[in-house]
């Protein structure tokens, strides 16, 4: 699949808005694999549930509006995480 940053844009536009938020459980199950976390949106509002911890990190920051700004150019803060 190949898309052009008009599309990446589109997409991101079209998405819930940001910031994203990622809230790992903790800990780790039975498997002794880590738990994972939710994604919520700015209003706290869940948007998605049993992403490992690494994915949740990398969802929550690469938030429509960080998409947005790094295909614009604009400055985007670092991830604090």
């Amino acid at each position: 699949m190949s898309m052009n940053l008009n599309e990446l844009e589109a997409i991101a536009r079209a998405a819930t808005p940001g910031p994203w938020q990622h809230l790992p459980y903790g800990g780790q199950n039975q498997n002794g694999d880590y738990s994972g976390g939710s994604i919520f949106d700015a209003d706290g509002d869940y948007l998605l549930s049993e992403v490992s911890d690494a994915a949740g990190a990398h969802i929550a920051t690469f938030d429509p509006p960080t998409v947005v700004a790094l295909i614009n150019g604009q400055p985007v803060p670092l991830f604090q995480g």
